[in-house]
């Protein structure tokens, strides 16, 4: 089983470049859950991904998409195709059970910067530390498709 976490059980950093053998800090209900909720039997991803949302849009892409204002924060998370490719790469391996590992980006970037790539009119509205930003995907091989295309059922 492929367990997807989230990097939100550490305490904040400016850079959210974490490593497996870092120790989890979580400070709210919900860095509790997701910590306390981990599968120790799973593979476990943890990770920040961004997408479009599924269901009504509600996403800080969705609303750099449709021009909308948005809360800014810095970040080093990935797209959702991304995480969907490392974990059919996960599930190709063969006989693997337990691990745990952190999916980011090498680099950090600012939602701010990504609205000002994608050409969005939307304005910062502030900056803000816990965004957590779930959904949406590209056209990707079969496995990768299905893959995340369920990660937007499970989360939506």
């Amino acid at each position: 089983m492929v367990h997807i976490s989230t990097n939100a059980v550490f305490a904040p950093h400016p850079t959210r470049l974490w490593l497996p053998g870092d120790k989890p800090k979580p400070s709210t209900p919900y860095e509790n859950a997701k910590l306390y909720g981990e599968d120790p039997r799973a593979y476990i991803i943890r990770s920040s991904f961004v997408g479009v949302s599924t269901g009504p849009p509600r996403g800080v892409l969705d609303a750099m998409l449709r021009g909308e204002p948005f809360w800014d924060r810095d970040w080093n998370g990935v797209t959702t195709v991304t995480l969907a490719r490392r974990v059919a790469e996960v599930l190709r391996i063969p006989g693997i059970a337990r691990g745990l590992e952190h999916l980011h980006s090498s680099s950090v970037t600012s939602f701010a910067n990504v609205a000002r790539l994608i050409g969005s009119t939307s304005q910062v509205l502030g900056i803000r530390s816990d965004a957590k930003l779930l959904g949406g995907g590209l056209p990707t091989p079969p496995l990768e498709l299905q893959v995340a295309e369920l990660l937007k059922r499970v989360v939506y």
